[in-house]
């Protein structure tokens, strides 16, 4: 009898002390590098500040920060930003739209031209609206979560939205101005101006984006995107908020309806004025009011601090990126890089230490 109980001790002692083993084993491979999560996500160190929009233009890289852009090719050693805080209203509201050959900031009552080859980069050109229109009271909030400030077209051509009044009384429908701009000998030359006063909606409300393309604008006036073209016709696009951007031959406008948590996919020919539904969809929050960029053949959306890839070849399906080191800042803008890479500009807004500029290659994008 004392026999089989000590051969039960031993037995359980030798099990026991196996299991132990393989415990430690485990917890050694846990521990190993090569089992650690690998990000792909490259955040320069020299970048690590609060980025609202960044640019490929000839003049290389334009990178513009709260108050002062940065201009090179080589990121890993861009420094010293030209600031422009004397010439841009409220810091940190805005986000400043960038051209090939310059980008435009404002105050409450004028607009600033800031040529990247101009002699003297402090003295950019200066656009004052109520030259051009006396009823002129006041530039529209468009606020940087929400889009651009002001439409600029790659080409340098400007639409900016305003609020008039007449007799102290300010009008229902926002105004818009387009400026024709060519660059001659890197000096900026205003070549035709042109206002646009038209019967929008039938009350008092506000434009809250505008998106550029180059033919023409899209802004988004009370609920409802209109589509104005740079010789200053207006035509309606679809009844929703919304963001598009140019496929190939075509415009795929990605709509909003916010009562029914609907995302709507439109297409249209760009010679055309009629889009077309596509698919509908109830989806997340998250993905609602959201920005787009075209990455290679993808298209790829951005809002707050989530990255996903949209897709409606079969339905409308929505593929949530890596976005493991940008949690808790806001996006504020994505890019293709060398061709083979992702750019992506984002705020400081809960980590500080990992912010500003990232770059991962295509294949990480995922």
């Amino acid at each position: 009898m004392k026999s089989n109980i000590t051969s039960i001790l031993v037995s359980l002692f030798l099990v026991l002390s196996l299991l132990n083993s393989c415990i430690e084993n485990n917890e050694n491979e846990v521990g190993e590098p090569k089992l650690e999560q690998v990000n792909p996500w490259q955040n320069f160190s020299n970048l690590k500040l609060e980025v609202y929009n960044a640019k490929k233009t000839p003049s290389g890289w334009i990178i513009v920060g709260r108050n002062g852009f940065l201009r090179g090719n080589d990121l890993e050693n861009l420094k010293d930003p030209i600031p422009f805080q004397d010439f841009q209203t409220r810091l940190g509201r805005y986000r400043v739209p960038i051209s090939s050959h310059f980008l435009a900031t404002r105050t409450e009552s004028e607009v600033f031209l800031h040529g990247f080859n101009q002699p003297n980069q402090s003295d950019p050109m200066k656009l004052s609206i109520s030259n051009f229109d006396p009823n002129f009271i006041g530039f529209e909030d468009i606020p940087f979560w929400q889009g651009e400030m002001m439409g600029l077209t790659e080409g340098g051509v400007l639409l900016l939205s305003y609020r008039t009044a007449e007799n102290n009384i300010a009008k229902d429908n926002p105004s818009f101005f387009i400026v024709n701009t060519e660059t001659n000998n890197s000096k900026i030359e205003i070549k035709s101006t042109k206002i646009i006063d038209y019967p929008f909606i039938s009350w008092f409300d506000n434009n809250y984006s505008i998106e550029s393309f180059n033919e023409f604008f899209l802004v988004q006036v009370s609920g409802t995107t209109f589509k104005i073209k740079l010789n200053g016709e207006v035509t309606k696009l679809v009844d929703y908020p919304s963001k598009s951007l140019i496929k190939g031959d075509q415009l795929i406008t990605m709509a909003t309806d916010m009562r029914k948590g609907e995302l709507s996919i439109f297409t249209s020919g760009l010679g055309t004025d009629n889009a077309n539904k596509i698919v509908s969809k109830e989806v997340s929050i998250r993905y609602l009011n959201a920005e787009y960029e075209l990455i290679g053949n993808r298209i790829i959306g951005y809002k707050n601090d989530e990255i996903f890839e949209l897709n409606f070849d079969s339905g409308l399906n929505i593929k949530p990126l890596n976005n493991s080191n940008l949690k808790g800042n806001t996006i504020t803008s994505i890019k293709l890089y060398e061709n083979d890479k992702v750019l992506i500009t984002s705020m400081c807004d809960k980590s500080p230490s990992s912010c500003g500029v990232f770059v991962t290659n295509l294949d990480n994008f995922k």
